[in-house]
């Protein structure tokens, strides 16, 4: 960087869980990380060898699901590719 200059720097939130359902609760947890970062990112999780059995309801649903809880909040945007491990 020039002399003087700062590096610019982008703090980011990773909030995942398996949102089966997403409650209101998670979405205020992610609208507190919004105010808090630069970017949060929402990652339903997939399939694990060492975990348990997966949620009930199917990866399609929990999808849209945590598509819609998480629409409209500032800064924060779901990724689904664990997600679709499933």
């Amino acid at each position: 960087t020039p002399r003087g200059t700062v590096p610019m720097t982008t703090r980011v939130a990773v909030y995942q869980a398996t949102f089966d359902p997403p409650t209101l609760y998670e979405r205020r947890v992610a609208e507190a990380l919004g105010g808090s970062f630069d970017r949060t990112v929402v990652v339903p999780c997939g399939p694990r060898p060492t975990r348990g059995p997966l949620p009930d309801s199917r990866p399609i649903h929990r999808a849209t699901m945590a598509d819609l809880n998480f629409r409209g909040v500032p800064k924060v945007e779901v990724e689904l590719a664990d997600l679709e491990q499933a």
